[in-house]
């Protein structure tokens, strides 16, 4: 690398540090980074460190690999190596390649090249869109786009992905691996088919899916409303942090959780932002240890247990934790008794603290038999802001009646507190502004979204000394 790109990096760090701290007095509003045009500067970039290397791709390509004469995709891909990072240059990637049966735009299955040394946790292999412009994966609705499998340690940035069909990447397929990261990535214009998803996650390890961009399908499930945009099946050690869901489907959905209890790890869904879905559903998860924090959910319900699966105890120790529901719902299910006969299956040990919940309903084991309200469900509900702007809020606990037993109800507040739920929460308005954050004086101001906004910047920006008008 040359002096004048060394000096180039160097003033864009400056740049970005001093942005960073100029910042410092609040925390940025949820917002995912979309892909948009970043100046070239000077020079070639390159962000590998010797001894690793850099290989670029273009639509067109059929070169070396270098900037100047840019591969193709899939020969970009084969020769890199731990440590490399692989540009696509700004363009429409269409080119299918069929390894094995297998055909995808991006093609890493599991019989494609890989080169020595494997990517390893401290030295990845990055492919990335190159800054300047948009690197777009366009299929036809014919194919998958991506596929990924028998990978480990690879990190995907910076790219738009349009027009797969059933998804527009796969991760896991026979031989699962670890250590995948997804930022800044948008997908759109999916056509569905049959229980896909755009991000689709089978049996995978550690994956990290960060301010990312999901929206609309092409065609969905219609009236079965499946139609998610990120699917997980056993997956273990997942984070979905910072990302924006909206448009023609729903938002995710753990389908099936893991194969041995205890080896699912967790489930982490913070500070995403769902809205305008079409389906009406943000989360549904079926698997243990799921954590819900610090997400803003508009007109959109999250699902906890909506399918039995294969192995007990399923969806044991959900954390609903600093969501501001708007025109929503929580739904915590019972299971059935007869998947596994003896064994009652559903939403058990669940805790819902510290959200607001406007205009939303909230209901726990609606369908549930007399004998599991008798034993209780392990919910710990507290410390919440409920308000119904319409009418009296009101708690669904055990509340079908009728054929599903004669206990539990639909109960208003002062019953449901009654029962020794929510003591310490507010029946009160929280005073929403119009970024879904209470006003300051609110009682509920260190509730939803915004509070916890304030814990992850407090644990991962110290120096900012005030969050959302509030001291650290």
């Amino acid at each position: 690398m040359n002096y004048s790109s060394v000096a180039w990096l160097l003033a864009l760090c400056l740049s970005l540090c001093g942005l960073a701290m100029a910042k410092g007095s609040r925390h940025p509003e949820i917002k995912v980074i979309k892909p948009t045009d970043n100046p070239l500067g000077q020079g070639v970039i390159c962000e590998a460190q010797a001894p690793s290397v850099c290989h670029y791709a273009s639509p067109n390509g059929d070169g070396t690999g270098t900037y100047a004469d840019p591969a193709s995709l899939q020969d970009a891909l084969a020769p890199a190596a731990a440590g490399d990072v692989v540009y696509l240059l700004p363009g429409n990637y269409q080119t299918k390649v069929t390894i094995e049966g297998d055909v995808a735009i991006m093609n890493l299955n599991k019989y494609a090249l890989r080169a020595m040394p494997l990517p390893t946790a401290a030295d990845p292999l990055t492919i990335k869109g190159y800054p300047g412009g948009v690197a777009r994966i366009q299929g036809d609705w014919s194919e998958r786009c991506v596929i990924i499998d028998r990978r480990s340690h690879y990190r995907f940035a910076n790219l738009v992905i349009e027009n797969c069909l059933h998804e527009a990447i796969r991760l896991g397929i026979d031989i699962p691996g670890q250590d995948i990261s997804f930022t800044n990535i948008e997908i759109s214009q999916v056509r569905y088919f049959n229980n896909s998803g755009f991000l689709t996650v089978h049996s995978y390890q550690n994956v990290r899916i960060e301010d990312s961009v999901f929206h609309d399908y092409e065609t969905t499930n219609g009236s079965n409303g499946n139609s998610f945009f990120l699917k997980f099946f056993q997956a273990s050690d997942v984070l979905v942090e910072g990302n924006e869901f909206y448009g023609a489907g729903s938002g995710l959905y753990y389908k099936h959780g893991e194969s041995v209890l205890g080896n699912g790890g967790y489930t982490r869904i913070y500070r995403n932002h769902f809205h305008d879905l079409s389906e009406g559903v943000a989360i549904k998860s079926n698997q243990n240890r799921t954590e819900i924090k610090g997400n803003l959910i508009l007109n959109a319900a999250v699902v906890i247990h909506d399918e039995d699966g294969t192995q007990q105890p399923f969806t044991w120790d959900t954390e609903i934790t600093h969501n501001t529901v708007v025109s929503g719902a929580i739904q915590l299910n019972q299971g059935s008794d007869v998947y596994i006969p003896g064994v009652q299956l559903g939403a058990f040990e669940a805790q819902v603290a510290k959200n607001i919940l406007l205009n939303s309903d909230y209901s726990i084991w609606e369908y549930g038999p007399d004998s599991q309200f008798n034993a209780g469900v392990g919910l710990v509900s507290d410390h919440n802001c409920l308000f119904d702007e319409g009418q009296a809020q009101v708690v669904n606990y055990f509340g079908a009646a009728g054929s599903w037993g004669d206990l539990g109800a639909i109960y208003d507040f002062a019953q449901w507190q009654n029962l020794g739920f929510d003591l310490n929460s507010w029946l009160t308005d929280p005073q929403l502004g119009a970024d879904y954050i209470p006003v300051v004086g609110s009682a509920c101001e260190r509730l939803g979204h915004a509070g916890f906004n304030c814990i992850w910047a407090g644990e991962h920006h110290p120096e900012w000394v005030f969050c959302q008008g509030f001291e650290l």
